[in-house]
C-alpha cells in the first residue's frame, strides 16, 4: 500500500537576511533649534538625497540639515498617557499652554509638620 506524507513548508528563519524587516533611527547632536528641547535629535535624510545615501556617494553631511518644515507645538498631556492608546490623533493637536501659577505662601506655618 502506498503511503502519503503531508508536509509543511519550513518555518521562516527570523534571522535570515531575506526575511528580516528592520528600521534604524540614527541620532546626532541637537542643532540650535532642537537643543532647547533635548541634546540629541534624529538624523533626517531629505528625499532628494536618498540615492546618494544608498549608493554611498553622499556622506554623513547629508544628515546635518533637518527639513525646514519641522515645527514644534504644545500637545495635550494625554499624549503620554497609557490609557489613551496610540490611535487618538487628537492627542497630537496643538493646544494652548497651561499656565501654572505658583501657590501662594501661607501666612502662618502649618501646625502639621512636613516630611520634605
Amino acid at each position: 500500500m502506498p503511503s502519503v506524507e503531508a508536509s509543511r513548508p519550513p518555518e521562516p528563519d527570523p534571522f535570515a537576511v531575506s526575511d528580516l524587516v528592520s528600521c534604524t533611527i540614527i541620532t546626532r547632536d541637537a542643532d540650535k533649534w532642537m537643543s532647547s528641547i533635548h541634546h540629541r535629535m534624529p538624523a533626517m535624510l531629505h528625499p532628494k538625497d536618498f540615492n546618494a545615501w544608498l549608493d554611498g556617494t553622499g556622506g554623513k553631511e547629508l544628515l546635518d540639515h533637518p527639513p525646514p518644515e519641522l515645527r514644534e507645538w504644545i500637545v495635550n498631556s494625554r499624549m503620554n498617557s497609557a490609557k489613551v492608546g496610540d490611535d487618538d490623533p487628537a492627542t497630537a493637536e496643538p493646544i494652548e499652554p497651561e499656565i501654572h501659577l505658583p501657590k501662594p505662601a501661607p501666612d502662618e506655618p502649618s501646625p502639621q509638620g512636613s516630611l520634605f
